[in-house]
């Protein structure tokens, strides 16, 4: 054994790449991106080309647009039922049959995020999109171009996008704020918080505490219980866009300071449209 004033020991512990500076990493072989906040200590993985590769068991650890190290992810791996945190699925309100992500087409990854194509399975029917992720310190941007077949319009299937999951401890009750465009949701406990805007193309937004599972049970990685932003609209067109924008963070800034900053970036990014065509691409790293 190495002795207790062994050099390996005693050396001053070197801070952590997140203790020292915000950073963003690309790793362009693997299409992925490392994005990491000082403030907070958030460090999130984007991905633009995972897909599940078993039908049910694993399949939703592999269908969302980035994973966080402080709101973690849900998952189900029920036939039929498909949790939305962090992605984008197809609904029936009714039979509460749900898909989200079948397999990926093709996977990008961007200066400032990722852009996928992707397909998800609906019975007879298959669904295109075309989702682009764009970050800005804890902000993610998202829009999706879906383009859906003739026959599914006016079938009352509904198109759902949720924010990251808030983790909650058994009895806790999350806080909630509402205005026109954004909604909020806090845990009391920690102080995470998350905002999500509707900026375009979506018909509502409520909180989500389950996923239709057919039994009561904890679906979060970590956490017993959970909430999710998640916004809605039907399809009702063969082609339709949506665009959302998303804060999260274990150590917020200022609510009003969240909503000026959440302000100027989607007048930004709208600014640079996205219409899900290979040319508006920042660069693509093969």
């Amino acid at each position: 054994l190495l002795p207790e004033r062994d050099a390996f020991w005693t050396p001053r512990e070197e801070a952590l790449p997140i203790e020292r500076a915000d950073y963003r990493i690309p790793f362009k072989g693997a299409r992925m991106m490392l994005v990491g906040t000082k403030r907070s200590g958030q460090v999130r993985w984007l991905q633009s080309q995972n897909e599940p590769r078993k039908k049910v068991r694993y399949r939703d650890q592999y269908i969302k647009f980035a994973y966080s190290s402080h709101f973690p992810f849900n998952l189900l791996n029920q036939e039929n039922r498909c949790p939305w945190d962090q992605t984008l699925v197809f609904r029936n309100p009714q039979t509460r049959v749900c898909v989200g992500r079948g397999g990926i087409t093709r996977g990008e990854l961007l200066e400032d995020g990722t852009r996928t194509e992707w397909w998800a399975q609906f019975g007879e029917m298959r669904f295109d999109v075309v989702s682009r992720i764009r970050v800005d310190g804890e902000f993610e941007h998202h829009t999706h171009i879906v383009n859906a077949p003739v026959e599914a319009s006016g079938k009352g299937i509904e198109i759902v996008e949720g924010s990251y999951p808030l983790g909650l401890a058994d009895g806790e009750e999350f806080k909630q704020e509402n205005a026109a465009a954004w909604q909020l949701i806090r845990s009391p406990r920690t102080g995470h918080l998350i905002i999500t805007w509707n900026v375009a193309g979506y018909e509502k937004m409520d909180v989500t505490t389950s996923f239709d599972e057919d039994k009561s049970r904890g679906v979060n990685a970590v956490y017993s219980h959970m909430a999710v932003n998640a916004l809605r609209t039907r399809v009702a067109a063969s082609r339709i866009q949506l665009t959302s924008l998303h804060y999260a963070s274990p150590r917020p800034l200022n609510k009003q300071e969240i909503l000026r900053r959440g302000a100027q970036l989607a007048a930004r990014w709208k600014a640079a449209a996205f219409d899900g065509d290979k040319s508006l691409l920042v660069s693509h790293l093969a």
